[in-house]
Protein backbone atom coordinates (compact mmCIF):
# COMPACT_ATOMS: atom_id res chain seq x y z
CA UNK A 1 0.00 0.00 0.00
CA UNK A 2 1.14 3.50 -0.66
CA UNK A 3 0.63 6.64 1.37
CA UNK A 4 -0.93 9.85 0.17
CA UNK A 5 2.54 11.41 0.01
CA UNK A 6 3.73 8.56 -2.23
CA UNK A 7 0.70 9.09 -4.46
CA UNK A 8 1.56 12.80 -4.82
CA UNK A 9 5.19 11.96 -5.64
CA UNK A 10 3.98 9.49 -8.28
CA UNK A 11 1.67 11.95 -10.02
CA UNK A 12 4.34 14.67 -10.05
CA UNK A 13 5.84 12.68 -12.93
CA UNK A 14 2.66 13.05 -15.01
CA UNK A 15 2.64 15.54 -17.85
CA UNK A 16 -1.11 15.86 -18.48
CA UNK A 17 -2.67 18.22 -20.99
CA UNK A 18 -5.47 19.80 -18.97
CA UNK A 19 -7.79 22.67 -19.79
CA UNK A 20 -9.95 24.20 -17.08
CA UNK A 21 -12.53 26.86 -17.87
CA UNK A 22 -11.06 27.24 -21.35
CA UNK A 23 -7.48 27.82 -20.21
CA UNK A 24 -4.52 25.47 -20.36
CA UNK A 25 -3.45 24.40 -16.86
CA UNK A 26 0.22 24.73 -15.98
CA UNK A 27 1.20 23.10 -12.69
CA UNK A 28 -1.89 20.96 -12.17
CA UNK A 29 -0.88 20.08 -8.60
CA UNK A 30 -1.24 23.72 -7.56
CA UNK A 31 -4.35 24.61 -9.59
CA UNK A 32 -7.15 25.85 -7.27
CA UNK A 33 -9.89 23.88 -9.05
CA UNK A 34 -7.90 20.65 -9.32
CA UNK A 35 -6.23 20.66 -5.90
CA UNK A 36 -9.36 19.56 -3.95
CA UNK A 37 -9.72 16.57 -6.31
CA UNK A 38 -6.06 15.66 -5.83
CA UNK A 39 -6.44 16.04 -2.05
CA UNK A 40 -9.47 13.71 -2.08
CA UNK A 41 -7.49 11.05 -3.98
CA UNK A 42 -4.54 11.52 -1.59
CA UNK A 43 -6.87 11.01 1.38
CA UNK A 44 -8.02 7.62 0.01
CA UNK A 45 -4.46 6.38 0.48
CA UNK A 46 -3.86 7.97 3.89
CA UNK A 47 -7.18 6.91 5.40
CA UNK A 48 -6.67 3.32 4.22
CA UNK A 49 -3.37 3.20 6.10
CA UNK A 50 -4.97 4.28 9.39
CA UNK A 51 -5.39 1.19 11.64
CA UNK A 52 -8.95 2.17 12.59
CA UNK A 53 -9.98 2.07 8.90
CA UNK A 54 -8.20 -1.14 7.92
CA UNK A 55 -11.27 -3.39 8.15
CA UNK A 56 -13.34 -1.14 5.90
CA UNK A 57 -10.73 0.20 3.48
CA UNK A 58 -8.37 -2.74 2.86
CA UNK A 59 -8.40 -6.32 1.66
CA UNK A 60 -5.91 -9.04 0.78
CA UNK A 61 -4.82 -8.90 -2.86
CA UNK A 62 -5.45 -12.07 -4.87
CA UNK A 63 -2.46 -11.13 -7.04
CA UNK A 64 0.16 -10.43 -4.36
CA UNK A 65 -1.24 -11.98 -1.18
CA UNK A 66 -0.55 -8.68 0.60
CA UNK A 67 -2.92 -6.18 2.20
CA UNK A 68 -4.00 -3.50 -0.25
CA UNK A 69 -6.36 -0.57 -0.56
CA UNK A 70 -9.86 -1.80 -1.43
CA UNK A 71 -10.14 1.00 -4.01
CA UNK A 72 -7.28 -0.67 -5.93
CA UNK A 73 -8.39 -4.27 -5.52
CA UNK A 74 -9.90 -6.85 -7.81
CA UNK A 75 -13.07 -8.21 -6.24
CA UNK A 76 -12.97 -11.90 -5.40
CA UNK A 77 -16.47 -12.28 -4.01
CA UNK A 78 -19.85 -10.65 -3.56
CA UNK A 79 -18.77 -9.89 0.00
CA UNK A 80 -15.95 -7.69 -1.31
CA UNK A 81 -18.29 -5.97 -3.75
CA UNK A 82 -20.71 -5.16 -0.91
CA UNK A 83 -17.77 -4.04 1.24
CA UNK A 84 -16.77 -1.63 -1.52
CA UNK A 85 -20.28 -0.17 -1.69
CA UNK A 86 -20.21 0.34 2.08
CA UNK A 87 -16.77 1.94 1.80
CA UNK A 88 -18.01 4.38 -0.82
CA UNK A 89 -21.00 5.33 1.32
CA UNK A 90 -18.74 5.81 4.34
CA UNK A 91 -16.31 7.83 2.23
CA UNK A 92 -18.99 10.17 0.89
CA UNK A 93 -20.49 10.67 4.35
CA UNK A 94 -17.08 11.19 5.98
CA UNK A 95 -15.48 13.53 3.46
CA UNK A 96 -18.43 15.01 1.59
CA UNK A 97 -16.76 14.27 -1.73
CA UNK A 98 -16.11 11.46 -4.17
CA UNK A 99 -12.93 9.41 -4.24
CA UNK A 100 -11.54 11.42 -7.16
CA UNK A 101 -12.10 8.79 -9.83
CA UNK A 102 -10.83 5.80 -7.86
CA UNK A 103 -14.33 4.26 -7.80
CA UNK A 104 -14.54 4.35 -11.60
CA UNK A 105 -11.01 3.00 -11.92
CA UNK A 106 -11.82 0.07 -9.65
CA UNK A 107 -14.93 -0.73 -11.68
CA UNK A 108 -13.01 -0.63 -14.97
CA UNK A 109 -10.17 -2.80 -13.64
CA UNK A 110 -12.67 -5.38 -12.37
CA UNK A 111 -14.58 -5.40 -15.67
CA UNK A 112 -11.38 -5.95 -17.67
CA UNK A 113 -10.28 -8.71 -15.30
CA UNK A 114 -13.63 -10.49 -15.66
CA UNK A 115 -13.67 -10.13 -19.47
CA UNK A 116 -10.14 -11.50 -19.86
CA UNK A 117 -11.05 -14.42 -17.60
CA UNK A 118 -14.06 -15.23 -19.81
CA UNK A 119 -11.98 -14.92 -22.98
CA UNK A 120 -9.38 -17.30 -21.57
CA UNK A 121 -12.02 -19.83 -20.59
CA UNK A 122 -13.87 -19.67 -23.91
CA UNK A 123 -10.95 -19.46 -26.35
CA UNK A 124 -8.06 -20.95 -24.37
CA UNK A 125 -6.11 -17.67 -24.53
CA UNK A 126 -3.75 -16.06 -22.00
CA UNK A 127 -5.37 -12.61 -21.82
CA UNK A 128 -5.54 -12.55 -18.02
CA UNK A 129 -1.87 -13.40 -17.65
CA UNK A 130 -0.87 -10.78 -20.23
CA UNK A 131 -3.11 -8.19 -18.52
CA UNK A 132 -1.45 -8.93 -15.18
CA UNK A 133 1.96 -8.44 -16.79
CA UNK A 134 0.85 -4.98 -17.99
CA UNK A 135 -0.46 -3.77 -14.65
CA UNK A 136 2.72 -1.80 -14.03
CA UNK A 137 3.35 -1.97 -10.34
CA UNK A 138 0.97 -1.03 -7.55
CA UNK A 139 -1.91 0.56 -9.45
CA UNK A 140 -4.09 -2.55 -9.23
CA UNK A 141 -3.60 -5.14 -6.51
Amino acid sequence: MKSGAEFIEEIKEFKPLIYCRGKKVEGFLRHPVLRPIINAAKATYDLAMAPENAELMTTISPLTGERCNLLSALFQSRVELVKTVKLRRWWHNTTGTCTAGRCAGTCVANAIYHCTFLLDREYNTECTERRQDMRGGSNVC
